[in-house]
């Protein structure tokens, strides 16, 4: 049989006798010293990120990025061959220890402290297999923990000092992600910091932003229209979240308020029911 095998410690009696619970068969029985920790435990940590991409479960994290067996999202057995393999690569970039995010685009992209990284193929398209995948660096402006999102084919970001919102596109001529300020035209409205970002895509694209003041902001952007302008939500309390749910005509905004010692879903006005109408 095999020479390997996994099993869980349930009971420690000293340096050399514990007992176990065996996951999969050990191939023997005979005495051996080869015995390997889990790279996710207590000790060491576990992955700080996770996102869906191509049919596998991604985690990323602790100086790696793993990947689960294709179409197998709880196995990332190492004993499967062929294209349809996990995927494990050591990350080469900065402080890695801690992934912020990892965020499904035209690529899997990677934020770091100090990196947005690509995860990528060999070739533009080709589906990523434990043969062909790499990390490339493409914007060092550095990731905050806060979770994207994904517009088409851009990905918004929290730059690191947390106070940035950042726009993440591919780029042609350079072969990778280049992000641009989405700040520029007034640097100082989330200077509070950023506590959270969604985005509503109904009747034009807007993205919220939660500060951590418990005020919010939003920023709508039309790149046809030529259209970039940021507005001021505030309430008689502190905004805590927002959720962004799709609609018909117009995608419906929840935001969780706290005030005077209790916490409200409160649902924003239509845009058609705030409009003064002209018949």
């Amino acid at each position: 049989g095999s020479i390997d095998g996994i099993c869980r410690i349930t009971a420690y009696t000293s340096s050399t006798v514990v007992n176990v619970q065996i996951l999969e068969d050990m191939g023997s029985t005979d005495a051996t010293r080869n015995w390997y920790q889990g790279e996710w435990n207590d000790d060491d940590g576990y992955p700080s990120a996770v996102a869906l991409y191509e049919g596998r479960l991604w985690w990323g994290g602790k100086n790696k990025i793993w990947s689960s067996v294709s179409d197998e999202y709880e196995s990332f057995d190492s004993g499967v061959e062929g294209d349809s393999a996990s995927i494990r690569r050591t990350i080469g970039f900065g402080p890695v220890d801690r992934v912020e995010w990892l965020a499904p685009s035209s690529r899997l992209l990677m934020g770091l402290a100090s990196d947005e990284i690509a995860i990528r193929s060999s070739s533009f398209g080709e589906v990523l297999s434990p043969t062909n995948t790499n990390l490339k660096s493409g914007s060092t402006q550095g990731a905050a923990p806060v979770e994207p999102v994904r517009i088409d084919d851009s990905v918004f970001y929290v730059q690191r000092s947390g106070v940035k919102i950042m726009d993440s596109q591919y780029s042609v001529d350079s072969d990778s992600h280049q992000s641009t300020d989405l700040m520029t035209l007034h640097p100082d409205i989330c200077s509070a910091g950023i506590k959270r970002i969604a985005v509503s895509r109904q009747p034009e694209t807007r993205v919220y932003t939660v500060l951590n003041d418990g005020s919010m902001r939003v920023y709508l952007f039309d790149p046809a229209e030529d259209v970039s302008a940021w507005s001021r939500v505030t309430t008689d309390g502190i905004i805590e979240d927002v959720i962004p749910l799709p609609g018909l005509k117009e995608d419906e905004i929840y935001i969780l308020v706290s005030r005077t010692g209790g916490r409200y879903l409160e649902k924003l006005s239509m845009f058609e029911d705030a409009l003064e109408q002209h018949f």
